[in-house]
């Protein structure tokens, strides 16, 4: 909603009128829908040639619901372990998404000197 009202597509409102969870929770389903298979098999094509020794690194800028969590337990190289860093400015959002991890049975650990950031480990 930030981009949109920054491109001008909707009006910036002091207070946004509607709750971005039920946004993006709606915005995943369509988005889910509209992955490109090209796209997908380009991207494991490429991470299986990378032959990833260590651990997956995926970096998620404007994490919102996670809709990319899914996607990335099932790239290549995530059988040996996932770094899964997710960056996300509402603290709504940030509460929802520690929810949902623990809900799948992901236990948080809190990262020591920096406030506000976990670990999840399955």
């Amino acid at each position: 909603h930030a981009v949109m009202s920054h491109l001008g597509i909707i009006p910036r409102p002091q207070v946004w009128k509607f709750d971005p969870i039920r946004y993006l929770e709606s915005k995943n389903i369509v988005d889910a829908s509209s992955f490109s298979a090209g796209v997908q098999t380009a991207l494991h094509n490429r991470l299986q040639e990378m032959k990833v020794t260590g651990r997956l690194k995926v970096v998620d800028l404007g994490a919102g619901l996670l809709s990319m969590f899914d996607v990335a337990l099932h790239l290549p190289g995530s059988h040996k372990g996932l770094d899964y860093f997710a960056l996300e400015t509402e603290q709504d959002l940030v509460e929802a998404n520690c929810e949902m991890l623990q809900d799948r049975g992901f236990s948080p650990v809190k990262e020591s000197g920096v406030d506000g950031m976990f670990r999840f480990e399955s």
